[in-house]
């Protein structure tokens, strides 16, 4: 079993939550505290025995979470590189292919509220794949340009399928549904979040 328990921090009498295994009727770290690691969760695992959460340390100046993870069978933990250095970043699943999904800070130059974007991460490939570049770039008119932007991957199938939510542009209205325009009589526009599953197709990606 994967999970997370309270345990002590460093053999001193002050109490941290970090993900843990629990088997043969004993609870187990295996993130090294040692290494400035001070919280941290698990949030899925597969059927190959690798687990996958966040950890958090503090990095430039602020308390930054990690995506990580851990292969039980070879007892090893890696945290794989993400946007940038003091990106908060989340691995949410992991399916049995090997494929990890998440989100992560693209905003390198906002200090306080920072955009997230939701990412792929195939183990053995040792980078990371921004969702969003793989949608299409633009809608089926060939000229409007793409509607989505999937800030959140939290769920991923054997079928390489993944569930997530997106922010979609639409037209601004109203409380009685009518279109808002501006003082010029321009359409306004908004953000809303909105489920999304995105499907594998064969083909390259394109360089727009």
């Amino acid at each position: 079993i994967a999970g997370m328990s309270d345990v002590r921090y460093k053999d001193t009498d002050r109490r941290t939550t970090m993900p843990v295994i629990f088997e043969n009727g004993e609870v187990k770290e295996f993130i090294n505290q040692d290494d400035d690691w001070q919280l941290g969760q698990v949030l899925s695992m597969n059927d190959n025995d690798i687990i996958v959460g966040y950890a958090s340390k503090r990095i430039e100046g602020r308390t930054t979470t990690k995506f990580y993870y851990y292969d039980k069978q070879n007892d090893t933990v890696v945290f794989p590189s993400d946007y940038f250095a003091s990106s908060n970043s989340i691995a949410n699943d992991i399916n049995d292919n090997g494929i990890i999904v998440g989100e992560g800070e693209t905003d390198i130059f906002n200090s306080s509220t920072r955009r997230r974007e939701g990412f792929m991460y195939t183990i053995g490939e040792d980078k990371i794949v921004n969702l969003n570049d793989l949608l299409p770039c633009f809608e089926e008119d060939g000229e409007t340009r793409f509607k989505y932007t999937v800030a959140e991957a939290k769920a991923i199938n054997n079928n390489n399928e993944i569930f997530g939510v997106a922010t979609k542009t639409v037209e601004k209205t109203d409380s009685f549904g009518n279109v808002v325009v501006d003082i010029n009589g321009n359409t306004e526009y908004e953000s809303v979040a909105v489920a999304v599953k995105l499907t594998p197709i064969d083909g390259n990606v394109e360089e727009c």
